[in-house]
Parts: C-alpha cells; structure tokens; sequence
C-alpha cells in the first residue's frame, strides 16, 4: 500500500501546533500515513507540545540549533519512507479530507512526479473566506500554470524523484526557498497535475511567520537565487518562464513595498 510522508518544520509554532497536529489523520496507521515532526531548534514549549503527541507512526526530531527551513526539510526528505512526500506548516492544517484525497489521487496518477491541489484561505476569526479554484489538469511550466503554485504546502512529490534528481531546498534562503525546489522539479519534469479539492487550510494568524516578516535582505537573497537558475544549463523554455516568475515578483505589491517603490 502506498505510504505518504507528511513533512512538518517546527520552529517557535507553539500557539497553533496543536491546531496543526489535530488535523492529520491516519497518525496510529502506519500503512498510508508517517507524519515527520522537525522541532528546528524551538525556544518556546513546541518540542513539549511535541512530545505530547509522539506516536509510533510519527518521527520526531528535536535539533538543538536552528537550522532554518530549508535544511530542516531537506532532513525530512532523507528520513522519510513514503513513495510520496507532502509539506505542512506548524501553523497551518490539513483539511479534513486531505489524506483520502492525496492517496485517492496518488492512485489515480500514480506518474506524475508533481500534484498540486486547491486551499483555503484562513484568517484570525477562524473561518475560510476565500479559495484559489484551479480546474484539474496538467499545466505546463510557463504563463499556464495555476494559481498560487509556487508554495510548496498543498503539493505531493514522488520521493524517487527527487532523489534521482538531486532535488534539495536551498539551505541559504530564508523566504522563498520553497519556490526554488519547485522550480527545479519543474526544470526536470516540465508540468505539474492539479486537482480541484483544497488539502490545505493557510492560516495567516502568525504574527512570526515568514509572510509577516519578510525584509529586504530576505527578498534580495531570494531574487539572487532566483537569477542564479538562468546561469545554468536549462531545457528550452525554463529561462522565460523563470524571468517571466522573476518580473511578476517585481511587481508584486509587497515587493515593491519592502523595497520601497
């Protein structure tokens, strides 16, 4: 039977973590589910919060330092044992129907390398209030591809993939290193299989998050990475679509409020 493995950094996440491990299922069936809890060096009660919840189908790794999020899933990916890995943020959940729907699609597609999927929007009173709606099918690497698919959560890669490849999150980055590893997915595979349902609910609570903390320096690192993609031995059409990501982050309105202008 086909195992996912859902991968979850953990860093100072304690007001909502355990909001995020309520939402996963399947936590006692070691068969279709191993949940990869990594406390990346917390200073808060997370790694007791933790403990808590340790079960036999979940692995938990305290580190004593903070690596950043990049290295701690990359961590992850080397100690997971499902064919298919998924990622999680400790201060988002799952919808209730996530697990049936990815292993339903995993069934369903079991080729593709790269499957994307809907979420809802969640802000501080609780309810969804708004959902990106991409119709399911296969969208090629270029101004086609759905909405919000730069960030990693609500997206399932097949393990074997990534190893053959070489894929890793870039260690350095600390925003935006999740669209880097998608980027270099897609450099390989060039498309991504979107469904309709929503497996994620995205909080926006977390007044620590990296989206409410977002500074010059983190943009610029991460648009340095981004430009540093064209300097290397590309299949046709990876540099337009790349320049074509680059030039709607510029004009994005938070860049350009960061950056002052």
């Amino acid at each position: 039977m086909t195992k996912l493995s859902i991968i979850i950094p953990v860093y100072n996440a304690a007001p909502f973590l355990r909001r995020c491990i309520d939402s996963i299922p399947g936590l006692n069936d070691n068969n279709t589910v191993e949940v990869i809890f990594i406390n990346d060096g917390s200073k808060d009660n997370s790694g007791y919060i933790l403990d808590e919840y340790a079960q036999n189908s979940s692995k938990i790794i305290h580190h004593a330092t903070n690596w950043g999020v990049g290295m701690t899933r990359n961590h992850g990916i080397s100690i997971a044992s499902g064919e298919w890995v998924t990622f999680l943020d400790a201060d988002d959940e799952l919808h209730p129907n996530a697990i049936t729907f990815m292993l339903g699609t995993i069934n369903k597609e079991p080729k593709d390398p790269l499957i994307a999927f809907n979420h809802l929007r969640v802000y501080g009173d609780g309810k969804p209030v708004a959902k990106f709606v991409n119709k399911a099918g296969c969208y090629t690497l270029g101004k086609t591809m759905p909405q919000k698919w730069t960030p990693v959560w609500g997206k399932m890669v097949r393990r074997d993939f990534i190893n053959d490849n070489g894929i890793r999150f870039p260690q350095s980055l600390s925003y935006g290193e999740d669209e880097i590893f998608l980027l270099q997915c897609l450099r390989v595979c060039k498309h991504i299989r979107h469904e309709n349902e929503a497996t994620i609910l995205k909080h926006y609570d977390n007044p620590e998050s990296l989206t409410h903390t977002l500074t010059k320096k983190k943009l610029d690192e991460f648009m340095r990475c981004e430009m540093d993609l064209l300097l290397e031995d590309n299949p046709q059409g990876f540099d337009d679509a790349v320049r074509d990501l680059i030039a709607h982050h510029w004009n994005d309105p938070t860049y350009r409020r960061v950056f002052g202008g």
